[in-house]
């Protein structure tokens, strides 16, 4: 039987792949940083909502007592 068509971006050989990577290799440590900043800013950017739900639920209903600019009433 036939093998199905190979996709045309499908590298032919497991060879080829290693080859490029080996291209990268004198970038590796700069590879880890950028993938280290993206995985933080993705953190940052999840954690961002759940900070401001606490902000607006827990801190400014608890910020003072007579400022009525910071009660939910107002």
């Amino acid at each position: 039987m036939d093998a199905p068509p190979r996709d045309p971006g499908e590298p032919k050989e497991p060879a080829q792949v290693r080859r490029i990577l080996r291209l990268f290799r004198p970038y590796r440590a700069r590879l880890a940083l950028v993938g280290l900043l993206v995985g933080a800013a993705s953190l940052v950017s999840v954690a961002s909502p759940f900070l401001l739900r606490e902000i607006l639920d827990v801190a400014i209903p608890g910020a003072a007592p007579g400022c009525s600019a910071c009660s939910p009433s107002a």
